[in-house]
């Protein structure tokens, strides 16, 4: 079986004791996601993309797969016994856990502008609000860290490549590029430099938002899973390497050496 973090434990460490710290009979949270600044003056604000494709894959499969699907009992055993390793002896307990996954699903209301948009700082990419009334509406927060670990990559990519293209155009104009071409301009090459393969697919899929270069493989199906997206995503081409083109310099010489040297040498040396 391989390895997943339970989806109640993918949260910051603070957060399990806030069900109990909310104003008692709290109905509803409305939170809010909203890009704050930039760091370059000439940015004006971000593109929002990665939202649909957290939710589908993360808040909904993982939460089933992880949570929901499994068994009531196990569920709250694990948790219970995190939270006493974690925190030493509390009073969390269980309650709103056993609570939300008899509800059996995350009871959440998600508006967002559409993906695609660039958005200015200030404006809220998206808002998120408990809709189960008491007893549930800590959810709206608790899930708050990993939805931003997720999306913030995707929108920061997103927009990265934006201002790549935005350039590209620009420039492309001047000197009479074109403009088809710039689809090809900015090939990403980013997979191996990524902190792991599922950075490597939300930011590939962003840079996809822009460019159809790309290198980043597993951002295609990905787009096409959570997208419905189809025809020409993504391309590049089966070029060589250094390795391939390093290899072949290698076999040449020792081919050489070997009919210099009267078929002595050994060719594996």
């Amino acid at each position: 079986m391989t390895f997943q973090v339970p989806f109640m434990l993918m949260t910051d460490g603070y957060k399990p004791g806030h069900p109990a710290q909310y104003p008692e009979l709290t109905e509803r949270l409305y939170l809010n996601f909203t890009a704050r600044a930039g760091r370059d003056p000439l940015d004006t604000g971000v593109i929002a993309f990665g939202l649909q494709g957290t939710i589908m894959r993360y808040f909904i499969e993982y939460a089933n797969d992880t949570f929901f699907y499994r068994d009531e009992e196990d569920v709250c055993e694990e948790y219970e016994a995190f939270l006493g390793e974690y925190f030493g002896p509390n009073s969390i307990g269980t309650d709103h856990v056993r609570a939300l996954h008899r509800l059996g699903y995350l009871p959440l209301e998600i508006r967002a502008i559409p993906e695609g948009t660039h958005v200015p700082y200030g404006v809220p990419v998206f808002t998120i609000e408990s809709t189960a009334g008491h007893g549930y509406a800590w959810i709206a927060s608790y899930i708050e860290t990993l939805l931003s670990s997720l999306v913030w990559h995707a929108m920061t990519s997103a927009t990265t490549a934006f201002q790549y293209r935005t350039t590209l155009e620009y420039w492309a104009n001047l000197t009479g590029t074109a403009p088809e071409f710039i689809d090809w301009q900015a090939h990403d090459f980013s997979f191996r430099g990524m902190t792991s393969p599922e950075s490597a697919m939300l930011s590939g899929a962003a840079h996809l938002t822009a460019f159809t270069g790309t290198d980043a493989v597993p951002a295609i199906p990905y787009l096409k899973t959570y997208y419905g997206a189809s025809g020409l995503i993504g391309g590049s081409v089966p070029a060589t390497e250094h390795s391939v083109m390093c290899a072949g310099g290698v076999m040449d010489s020792v081919e050489a050496e070997t009919e210099t040297d009267g078929g002595m040498t050994d060719p594996a040396m």
